[in-house]
């Protein structure tokens, strides 16, 4: 399934909902399987998100579960393996996934100005409804 998928989390800590739009995206296909984990020595649920062209792994979550669905978003918890100075870490990562590619949030910026847009045409319908 193409998505663009958000990292809600840094190194295991939660970042604020309005942090989130502001987040890179990673767009590509998404699958799920359960796969070996030698590291553990037992079978998991990984997500992994390949890029389009190259096909190669972008991201990955082990132990995925998926929260919550609905027509256009679904998201996907998990740990996210970081490796560093030869070390690999497991953190706490959660995926919001965009279904379809290019896909992105809306900034407050947008959210501002659609609210306008609202109320201008709410107040020219009253107007108009007056005479």
């Amino acid at each position: 399934m193409k998505v663009s998928v958000i990292r809600t989390r840094v190194r295991g800590v939660l970042l604020p909902k309005r942090m989130l739009s502001r987040e890179s995206t990673f767009d590509g296909e998404l699958s799920l399987r359960v796969t070996r984990d030698n590291r553990l020595n037992r079978l998991s649920k990984t997500a992994r998100l390949l890029y389009d062209q190259e096909q190669q792994r972008a991201l990955e979550l082990m132990d995925v579960s998926l929260e919550w669905v609905n027509e256009e978003r679904l998201v996907l918890t998990g740990f996210e393996p970081y490796t560093e100075n030869g070390l690999t870490t497991d953190y706490a990562q959660s995926w919001l996934c965009l279904v379809g590619a290019g896909r992105r949030l809306k900034t407050e910026q947008d959210e501002y100005e659609e609210q306008c847009a609202r109320g201008a045409e709410g107040r020219r319908m009253t107007l108009k409804g007056k005479k």
